[in-house]
C-alpha cells in the first residue's frame, strides 16, 4: 500500500507538472512569445518609417535650398548682364550671346543662353567656376572648345580657347 500510494504521488505529481507546463507553455509563454513578434515587427516597421522621414527632411532641405537659388526673374536682358558681368570679371570675351526660350517645366522654368567665348584656359575655368557657384541656379549644360592657333608659344604665354558655352538658368515657376 506503501508502494502504491508513492507511485499514485508520484503520477499525481508529475501529472500536475505536465499540466502546468501544458497550461504554462500554452497560455503563457505562446502568448508572449507572439507578443514580442510583433513588438519586433512593430519596432523594424518604425526604424523604417524614421529612416523615410529622415531622408525626406534632407529632401525638402534640398529643395528649400534649391529653390532659393531659383531666379525669380525670367527676364533675358537680366540674365545676359549678370553673365557679362561674370565674363568680364573672369578675363573672358563674349564674341555673342544667343539667348534661347523660356523652356517650362513643372516645378521650374529654364532659360538657355549659347555663348561665344574667347579667354584663355585659366578665364574660362574662373568663369564656369563663377557660373556655377553663382548665387543664382545657372547650370553649364554643354561647351564645345577648340585652342586658338597662334603657333608657337612661349613657356609665358597661356593656352588660348574659343568656343561654344551653352549654360541655363533656372527661374521660379511662380
Amino acid at each position: 500500500m506503501n508502494i502504491s500510494y508513492k507511485l499514485k504521488t508520484i503520477i499525481v505529481s508529475v501529472g500536475v507538472i505536465l499540466f502546468v507546463a501544458v497550461v504554462g507553455v500554452g497560455f503563457i509563454y505562446q502568448p508572449a512569445k507572439r507578443k514580442i513578434k510583433e513588438i519586433e515587427i512593430a519596432r523594424k516597421k518604425e526604424e523604417e518609417k524614421n529612416r523615410l522621414l529622415k531622408e525626406l527632411d534632407k529632401f525638402q532641405k534640398d529643395v528649400r535650398r534649391y529653390n532659393s537659388r531659383l531666379s525669380l526673374s525670367k527676364d533675358t536682358s537680366h540674365f545676359i548682364n549678370y553673365v557679362s558681368k561674370l565674363a568680364d570679371a573672369s578675363g573672358v570675351e563674349v564674341i555673342s550671346i544667343k539667348p534661347g526660350n523660356l523652356q517650362r517645366e513643372n516645378y521650374y522654368q529654364k532659360l538657355p543662353l549659347d555663348l561665344s567665348l574667347k579667354a584663355s584656359y585659366n578665364e574660362l575655368g574662373k568663369f564656369i567656376s563663377k557660373l556655377e557657384s553663382s548665387e543664382q541656379f545657372i547650370l553649364v549644360e554643354g561647351m564645345d572648345f577648340e585652342k586658338q592657333e597662334i603657333g608657337e608659344l612661349s613657356s609665358s604665354e597661356e593656352i588660348k580657347v574659343e568656343g561654344e558655352l551653352n549654360i541655363s538658368l533656372f527661374c521660379s515657376s511662380r
